[in-house]
């Protein structure tokens, strides 16, 4: 984590001290005292100005560092999903080509029964008493 509470504390600091100067070199009678007073303003303002831009070079930084643990995980997960699809096609046609030969088996072997059986027929015997 950023520890940021030190530089928050400054510019709150620094912005009300802003707002203290603005309010004395509004209410100074226009003029040379009002450029008196507007100097100290200025230099409260270009303080707060260097705390913002410091306050917001550590969020720059943290939200880079969080991109990249989230790129880095992301490419993790891609590669997992990936894997994971590739399992899943190969079983396919795994499974695919398993019953292929299942259901050429099963018509082999049906149509190897009824040639058979059909001899069996010509000879005078029936399917039935062939397979005993």
């Amino acid at each position: 984590m950023i520890r940021h509470d030190r530089n928050v504390g400054n510019l709150t600091k620094n912005i009300e001290d802003y707002q203290s100067q603005f309010h004395l070199a509004a209410s100074a009678p226009v003029g040379q005292e009002r450029m008196r007073a507007a100097i100290p303003m200025r230099k409260a303002a270009n303080e707060s100005e260097k705390l913002l831009d410091a306050l917001i070079g550590q969020i720059d930084s943290r939200i880079q560092t969080v991109k990249a643990g989230t790129l880095e995980h992301a490419t993790q997960m891609q590669v997992v999903v990936v894997a994971v699809g590739l399992v899943v096609v190969v079983l396919g046609i795994f499974f695919a080509v398993l019953l292929a030969l299942s259901i050429v088996r099963l018509f082999t072997t049906a149509e190897q029964d009824d040639q058979s059986g059909k001899r069996g027929i010509r000879r005078g015997r029936s399917f039935f008493n062939a397979r005993r």
